[in-house]
């Protein structure tokens, strides 16, 4: 009896927590309520600190409407200190391997190119290293984004 009480919590308590992670879908509101960014290097949402002087490396874009999605990157402004690029892989799963593109990345992704269902390949700030984000929904009227990641 002992050792079917041990068999019934794995299954039912300890193997479904193992297989949660909790940091995988991200809920972002429009950055100037929030004044937050997505970082893949710091697993999630970090707030901006309105005491310092420029915008933080680790955060690799923020969602600011009308406008989209914003990376950091210094071609879009000069508060941006980054050279972060995103590109739409399309309507494929966030697990699916693909090659890395060498063209066509672009350093924001306007509201029209924000498609629930697709995957977009990000090429962070350590230019050697991607994310992925896919867009699980996008509220335009309540200014809402919901995705979840993954960092490479």
């Amino acid at each position: 009896m002992k050792y079917l009480t041990i068999i019934i919590l794995l299954f039912t308590i300890i193997l479904p927590l193992a297989a949660q992670d909790s940091s995988d879908v991200i809920l972002m509101k429009d950055f100037d309520r929030t004044m937050e960014g997505f970082s893949f290097s710091e697993g999630g949402l970090v707030q901006l600190n309105q005491d310092s002087d420029g915008f933080p490396m680790e955060i690799d874009f923020i969602f600011d409407m009308p406008s989209g999605l914003g990376m950091n990157n210094s071609e879009l402004t000069e508060w941006f200190p980054g050279k972060v690029e995103i590109i739409d892989l399309g309507q494929i799963s966030l697990d699916t391997e693909t090659d890395i593109p060498t063209e066509g990345f672009n350093p924001f992704l306007g509201p029209e190119g924000i498609i629930p269902g697709h995957t977009y390949l990000i090429r962070t700030s350590n230019l050697d290293k991607f994310g992925k984000i896919h867009i699980l929904e996008f509220d335009v009227e309540n200014e809402l984004l919901t995705f979840d990641w993954v960092y490479e």
